[in-house]
């Protein structure tokens, strides 16, 4: 089945969403605009050839697993002793569900766009969760042979000893918190995958970003998962070596979205998330990977 090619898109209004209050009382009003899912079944599906999803009766994490899985530190499932969710980065294929109700760009291929994936109640939860709950530390990359301060915070959490390194600084992950658990294993059973590594990124407004790049490094498994919760936000995608006439795609992510990327879409394309003139509010962003080594 083909995946559905998207409408083209335009930036967002300025301001647009989001009143100019701390997203904490949002998340108290629940006000995330009109139009988003309303506490719609989230049903938990482990696709592939693992087997089916086994009820573990309401455990300390919520989640289903595996039939055959084990459960290790922080209550994560793996996958049984000797098999695979996902192997090679090709092996992947997105859930006839999720293909259903998203969408991928003319001109793009191995990236979808899935509005409300999460229920409202649990996005603002997990908002509410990230933004009170997480370890925010100011990240500095080195650039150029130069040590920047990026401009947004970053949290990483995971399984223990895992870490992950990009732009020259290695990022060791805190332990789970209960609630990243639970995203990680529910967005990992909707997927056929198994996530044990979280960067969560924080724009504190639409003066934050990140330019452009591709998380291509080794070690990283073949599907990242990606978490929008908070302010919406453009998120940008063009070829790499000025392919498409420097063009770029866009899609307008908002609270509750996800965006999964595998195959070769890190290998032909980059990604950024520009800054937004006159968006004050808080956007939270958790990028969902598989660290390999």
């Amino acid at each position: 089945m083909p995946r559905r090619q998207g409408r083209s898109l335009v930036e967002p209004a300025r301001g647009a969403e989001y009143p100019a209050q701390a997203v904490r009382n949002q998340v108290r009003r629940g006000d995330h605009g009109e139009g988003r899912p309303q506490d719609r079944p989230n049903p938990v599906v482990i696709h592939g050839n693992v087997g089916r999803a086994v009820d573990t009766g309401g455990g300390d994490d919520g989640c289903a697993r595996p039939e055959g899985a084990r459960r290790h530190h922080g209550g994560v499932p793996t996958p049984p002793r000797g098999r695979v969710l996902i192997g090679r980065r090709n092996d992947f294929e997105l859930p006839a569900d999720l293909r259903a109700s998203g969408e991928t760009p003319a001109g793009l291929h191995d990236v979808a766009h899935v509005p409300g994936f999460l229920p409202r109640g649990d996005a603002d939860a997990l908002l509410a969760h990230c933004l009170g709950g997480l370890d925010w530390r100011e990240e500095r990359l080195q650039m150029f042979g130069k040590e920047v301060i990026a401009p947004r915070l970053t949290a990483c959490h995971g399984d223990p000893g895992r870490s992950y390194r990009y732009s020259g600084v290695t990022h060791a992950c805190a332990p789970w918190t209960p609630e990243l658990r639970r995203a990680a294993c529910m967005t990992g059973q909707r997927l056929g995958a198994v996530f044990n590594f979280v960067v969560a990124n924080r724009y504190r407004s639409g003066a934050d970003c990140i330019g452009w790049h591709a998380d291509d490094e080794r070690g990283l498994g073949p599907v990242i998962a990606s978490l929008s919760l908070g302010a919406a936000r453009m998120f940008r995608i063009r070829r790499k070596g000025g392919g498409g006439g420097g063009r770029s795609a866009g899609l307008r992510l908002a609270h509750g979205d996800l965006v999964v990327m595998w195959g070769r879409f890190q290998q032909d394309f980059k990604h950024a998330l520009p800054r937004a003139a006159g968006v004050p509010e808080e956007r939270v962003n958790l990028t969902l990977r598989r660290i390999e080594s």
